[in-house]
């Protein structure tokens, strides 16, 4: 099984799935994917895709703001034994600019506390996803120790949050003046933390003759 974090779509985004079946079998897989505040997104969840073929599965519908999805995907019969691929970007057009950006599958942490070094998230966009099937209470509080109990002591500026169930929550950290930021949630192993930047993709740049060129981002 994969689950894709951190997809979306808005009026000039949209995001692809790409399932590819390197086997001499047909893969028979089942697509779930979740937006907003855990809904699922319309969409027909079986896919079949054939031997040392590939299929991509748009993810997008009209409206006027962005809109944060994800992705779980699972095999149902078919391709076994890492025969099956799945890749997920998401790819923004601006003027005559379509830029892609990777989103890997990740693995829920088995932990329910984390320590994020200062350096590291400040600026950052902190992608936090509950990916069960029940709220989970999120916890946040900053300081110079790594530990989640720092977040009870009194005078600590603590935020709490709730996550329904398959919601992503992501949040923008601006400056601080302690070691850590931390995170806590009340339900270990179906958590997801994920951390983004401004970072450009990959460019592709469409000419006025309809031909493609590409160029690498300077970083």
């Amino acid at each position: 099984m994969w689950e894709i974090p951190a997809l979306g779509y808005s009026p000039n985004a949209w995001s692809i799935l790409r399932l590819t079946n390197n086997s001499n079998a047909v893969a028979s897989l089942h697509v779930d994917v979740y937006c907003e505040a855990g809904q699922r997104f319309p969409l027909d969840p079986t896919f079949a895709v054939e031997p040392h073929q590939m299929r991509d599965i748009r993810i997008e519908a009209e409206t006027s703001m962005e809109v944060l999805c994800w992705a779980r995907v699972r095999e149902i019969s078919g391709a076994r034994g890492g025969a099956v691929q799945v890749r997920a970007f998401v790819e923004t057009l601006k003027g005559n600019q379509l830029e892609d950006y990777d989103r890997k599958p990740a693995n829920a942490f088995e932990n329910s506390a984390w320590a994020l070094l200062e350096r590291e998230v400040e600026g950052q966009q902190v992608y936090i996803l509950n990916a069960s099937e029940k709220p989970i209470a999120l916890t946040f509080c900053v300081s110079n120790k790594p530990q989640a109990k720092e977040c009870a002591h009194k005078g600590v500026n603590v935020i709490h949050h709730v996550a329904k169930p398959r919601q992503a929550v992501l949040l923008d950290v601006k400056k601080f003046r302690k070691k850590y930021f931390i995170v806590e949630a009340s339900e270990p192993g179906r958590t997801i933390i994920q951390l983004f930047n401004d970072e450009p993709g990959h460019r592709r740049v469409y000419t006025s003759e309809t031909s493609i060129s590409f160029d690498t981002p300077e970083n």
